[in-house]
């Protein structure tokens, strides 16, 4: 399983960049103003607690992205992003568990080069975690960072495959509206495709 992962990380990273490094010089892009980037994905999943032992699964994630413009190498605004299991991987858990977990986020996106379409990504925001038919959740920060490629398609429009990590800290947990001392954190790793309009 791991070395299924590094290898649809490295496709997903690599891939672009050699396509972009095989295609003739063009203009600089354009990115001004208003942007958005919608995507789905997927990857491993862990579910941590203070008194149980640590569970990991797979599942799929999506991400909406939207901001403005603040120069040829930032972008900046909000993230929504969520990742929910899929059904019959997730051992250890009894029938009719599950998890999911969904998140809002301030990000900013970083071209190194303006010219490429190369960036980093980060954020921070809230999030809550939801397990056992939403009878076990947590609320918290979630912190994200990322690495993606616009890979362009028209004056306006990018596919853009990325990687990015997210994980809750410091959150609050309860269990069917009732506050417990044991502390909760969830974290994703996910490999998808985007649809970027800039």
């Amino acid at each position: 399983m791991r070395r299924s992962i590094l290898l649809t990380v490295l496709a997903t990273i690599g891939v672009p960049a050699l396509l972009s490094a095989q295609q003739p010089a063009t203009a600089v892009p354009e990115r001004v103003g208003f942007w958005i980037s919608a995507g789905l994905g997927g990857g491993p999943r862990w579910l941590s607690c203070d008194d149980c032992t640590e569970k990991f699964g797979q599942g799929f994630g999506m991400s909406i992205a939207l901001g403005g413009t603040v120069g040829p190498q930032w972008l900046v605004g909000a993230d929504i992003i969520g990742f929910f299991p899929w059904s019959g991987m997730d051992e250890g858990y009894e029938a009719g568990e599950t998890d999911g977990f969904g998140a809002v986020l301030f990000t900013a996106r970083h071209y190194p080069r303006v010219e490429k379409g190369l960036f980093l990504t980060g954020g921070l925001g809230l999030g809550q975690i939801d397990v056992q038919a939403d009878q076990l959740e947590a609320k918290g920060f979630v912190a994200k960072i990322g690495i993606g490629y616009d890979l362009r398609a028209g004056r306006n429009f990018s596919f853009t495959p990325m990687l990015s990590l997210a994980q809750t800290f410091a959150t609050d947990t309860e269990r069917a509206g009732d506050a417990v001392e044991s502390g909760m954190n969830f974290g994703m790793a996910n490999v998808g495709v985007s649809l970027t309009w800039h």
